[in-house]
């Protein structure tokens, strides 16, 4: 086992899709000296695990956030459950694809004696080519600082409430940095009445999340419409595909994004870890 290193990023590019949440967050801690300030228990952790010299999983954690693994052999939970420990990071719970975030949420179950609960089982999908969206009123523009922060702000707080967001977020402060990076956009008919937003790009590819439309704006097709013209908008740019999590239990969301073209990658679980 040693530190993520450099040899990591080639390992997981080969299935850029199913680890892009591990290749964006890394990233973005990369690109945040701050980070090396931090006392140690707010530090990112990461670790890969090999076998004869060749990387065969990756975990990694960002406090206050969920352990993300990745897939890997049998018995890797193993590996990774005494160094996490060690590590002196609090493991609110574990992300990762649903063999291996199962089978590290019952290890750490049983080396801990804490509960652990499955939160949400997700999909991953990716788009190569959309399908245009038709027949919905209104169109898409960019979010603006000046005009834009504090009803972003609020509809961002609705959806992590919505969602049920395992960790605190400071909505504000998610929407100002997003927005000084230009990651925010709305679908307009003629008023804001859907936002998403673009993270965490990898080599070729790039995510989009926090869709979310109001409870008085649904059914309409906005966040088909929204989803499928930011989609085109980052492919257009250069990124030769897009990816998205949907959560499996709202079906809604999941029949969107195939209409518009994304198809699925891999499934995911997301758990939480409490004390009994």
């Amino acid at each position: 086992m040693r530190p993520i290193s450099s040899r990591a990023g080639p390992w997981l590019a080969l299935r850029e899709a199913q680890n892009n949440l591990i290749i964006g967050v890394a990233r973005r801690v990369a690109a945040s000296p701050e980070n090396s300030a931090d006392p140690v228990a707010r530090r990112p952790w990461f670790c890969v695990v090999e076998d004869a010299e060749k990387i065969v999983g990756v975990a990694m954690v960002t406090p206050p956030h969920y352990l993300l693994i990745s897939e890997g052999p049998p018995g890797m939970e193993h590996i990774v459950l005494p160094l996490a420990q060690a590590s002196g990071r609090q493991i609110p719970g574990v992300l990762g694809p649903t063999t291996s975030a199962a089978a590290f949420a019952t290890a750490w179950a049983r080396g801990t004696g804490q509960r652990a609960t499955t939160h949400r089982a997700e999909r991953i999908y990716q788009v190569l080519r959309v399908s245009p969206v038709t027949g919905v009123s209104g169109r898409m523009r960019q979010a603006a600082a000046d005009t834009d922060e504090d009803l972003l702000t609020e509809w961002f707080a609705d959806f992590a409430r919505e969602i049920a967001e395992p960790t605190p977020l400071d909505a504000r402060s998610v929407i100002r940095t997003g927005l000084t990076a230009g990651r925010f956009f709305l679908w307009h008919d003629p008023e804001p009445v859907c936002m998403a937003a673009w993270a965490g790009p990898t080599d070729h590819g790039i995510r989009i999340g926090a869709v979310f439309t109001p409870k008085q704006h649904r059914r309409r097709g906005y966040a088909s419409a929204l989803t499928a013209a930011l989609s085109q908008r980052l492919l257009n740019e250069g990124r030769r595909f897009c990816f998205i999590f949907t959560d499996m239990a709202n079906p809604t969301s999941n029949s969107i994004y195939q209409k518009i073209g994304y198809q699925a990658v891999c499934d995911c679980q997301e758990w939480r870890f409490e004390a009994r």
